[in-house]
């Protein structure tokens, strides 16, 4: 039995978006009244263009996706914790909520891996 104790929330949800980057980042900031994305390679190879912010106390990341069919972009969203409470604590997941709320506010298809 896990015996950790929740701290913060995150979520992963795949977007169906035909577009570029940049137009999905402007899509969500008017869509969901998110502050303005600033885009910067990854740290990852092959060090792909990300779209960041920050609202609420969460970091947001939108970057390109293969992961599933059909589903072009990922949106992360993640609490700001210390290495403690990361290391420490689990978080709670979002994804199925936040897949519904970008649906119904963006119009645009989503998708979440309940094992993410």
């Amino acid at each position: 039995m896990n015996t950790k104790k929740k701290i913060g929330a995150k979520a992963n949800v795949y977007l169906k978006f035909d577009n570029n980057l940049t137009d999905l980042a402007k899509k969500i900031e008017n869509g969901l009244k998110v502050p303005e994305f600033y885009f910067k390679s990854d740290q990852d190879p092959p060090h792909e263009t990300v779209a960041m912010t920050e609202v609420l106390g969460f970091e947001m990341w939108v970057e390109k996706s293969n992961e599933f069919k059909d589903f072009q972009y990922k949106i992360t969203i993640e609490t700001m914790l210390n290495v403690d409470d990361r290391f420490n604590y689990e978080m709670f997941d979002l994804s199925p909520w936040l897949a519904k709320y970008i649906k119904a506010n963006l119009t645009i298809d989503t998708h979440f891996n309940p094992q993410d």
